[in-house]
């Protein structure tokens, strides 16, 4: 049977109290009767004592003191309730109790004689005997003492401490239980609210106690989870809307094209214009594709990296730009001299470059409140460098550092339609082909975007 983690504690809990108390009790017991046994013989000691000094030394001590001696004696025999016996040499008895007593053997009263004293129980009954000599003879004193007293108070120490024991164990369960159930709250609550998650609430972080200890350790580590899978969640949705946005155009071109493909009387040249249009938007939404799967690792990038001119993948950015929406004007200066033509050839792969340049260009045109983009290329000794600058809303410096991240926008962006992908695909692309994407702003006043691309020698 399995049981729940607070079934186990309480369990556990009560099998440890268990053990600890009966060792703890064993202990108590174990040392109270010792110690009463010791305090048993040690009153047999002084009563045996005073016994043969009250039956052997009277024709010794002077009258006054037997008398102190004999007062001693009966209380002390009074108290105890004790038979005392003197034996001789020959093991008769020669003073105290006549009556025999047959649990005391010659045996002992030997061990008696070899040992200067020796002691044993039966039952409730106890016996110590000591060796006296004398100057009428060597005797053994011995007492007896019935300690049903005793044996009582051990039978009822012994049954109080298995009561305790078990109502012990009843406490222990009951409070385990209710501490369990105080302690196991917050992750029962956890649980309702867990249960109560759906995909639409993955955005709503589990609330917590705010104990500091291991739940709110655990709250706060599926929160990072949550977050983390509503953040999936969201790249998907985006992710969706961010391709059927980059799509959409040579889809709308192939759509107008199929139109006029299927006119009537056309002209065969007109024909093959159409045709190499659908095929070029074909290619480029596979490109579109390619490049998504590569960069989000959907795919591996085996093909397509070579040399090739930046400012033919300029103009062919242009080309498909212009048959956008947007209006505003893009400005190119292509600042390399004809003695550096050679930093016009680049190292990367030409499809996923251009989606990347795509996107940061459209971005500008988008967030640009001029009518112009400028797009200049230079070089240094082993770069090729891409420069677009909008002067439009900017980013502010908060914001800045994260606006590459997947599905972030700039909080001054509210009223701007987006996806949040655009700088971050770019980002990706370009980390991916070796370049390095740069980005600085100033709100209000321009946004630079700086590509740093490897020059083929």
């Amino acid at each position: 049977m399995k049981l729940k983690i607070k079934d186990r504690l309480t369990f556990t809990s009560s099998i440890i109290f268990g053990v600890v108390f009966a060792l703890t009790a064993s202990l108590v017991y174990f040392m109270f009767y010792e110690t009463s046994q010791k305090l048993i013989v040690d009153q047999l000691r002084k009563t045996a004592n005073i016994s043969a000094v009250f039956y052997l030394e009277e024709d010794e001590l002077p009258q006054k003191e037997h008398r102190k001696v004999k007062e001693e004696y009966r209380k002390r025999v009074a108290g105890l309730n004790a038979e005392v016996r003197v034996y001789d040499e020959f093991n008769d008895i020669a003073y105290g109790e006549e009556k025999l007593d047959n649990l005391v053997t010659v045996d002992f009263l030997n061990k008696v004689r070899d040992q200067g004293s020796s002691f044993f129980n039966v039952k409730n009954l106890y016996y110590y005997g000591i060796f006296y000599p004398d100057n009428q003879g060597d005797f053994v004193v011995l007492v007896k003492d019935n300690q049903d007293f005793f044996h009582e108070q051990s039978r009822k120490i012994a049954g109080i401490l298995v009561l305790v024991f078990l109502g012990g164990i009843l406490a222990i369960i009951i409070l385990s239980k209710l501490l369990s159930n105080i302690a196991y709250k917050p992750v029962n609550e956890i649980v309702d609210q867990v249960n109560a998650l759906s995909a639409d609430s993955l955005n709503k972080p589990i609330q917590s106690a705010g104990t500091h200890d291991e739940v709110q350790r655990l709250t706060d580590t599926f929160n990072d989870l949550l977050y983390r899978l509503s953040q999936n969640f969201a790249m998907q949705k985006n992710f969706i809307n961010y391709f059927s946005h980059e799509v959409r155009t040579p889809l709308t071109s192939i759509s107008g094209n199929i139109q006029v493909f299927g006119g009537q009387n056309q002209p065969e040249s007109e024909f093959v214009r159409v045709k190499q249009n659908i095929l070029s938007d074909i290619d480029r939404i596979e490109d579109i594709m390619n490049a998504l799967m590569v960069v989000s690792g959907l795919k591996k990038d085996t093909d397509g990296r070579g040399v090739f001119r930046i400012d033919e993948l300029i103009w062919d950015t242009m080309e498909l730009i212009n048959k956008s929406e947007h209006k505003k004007q893009i400005n190119v200066n292509i600042d390399i001299p004809a003695s550096h033509q050679s930093a016009l050839n680049v190292e990367g792969n030409k499809s996923q470059i251009k989606i990347a340049l795509i996107n940061i260009v459209e971005n500008a045109l988008k967030f640009s409140r001029v009518e112009k983009v400028e797009l200049e290329v230079t070089h240094n000794q082993k770069q090729t460098v891409l420069t677009i600058t909008d002067y439009g809303m900017g980013i502010p410096q908060t914001d800045l550092n994260r606006i590459t991240e997947p599905f972030f926008r700039a909080s001054n962006t509210e009223q701007v339609k987006g996806s949040g992908m655009g700088l971050a695909v770019a980002s990706l692309i370009l980390k991916h082909n070796n370049a390095v994407l740069e980005i600085e702003s100033e709100q209000d006043k321009f946004t630079r975007v700086t590509l740093r691309l490897k020059q083929a020698f």
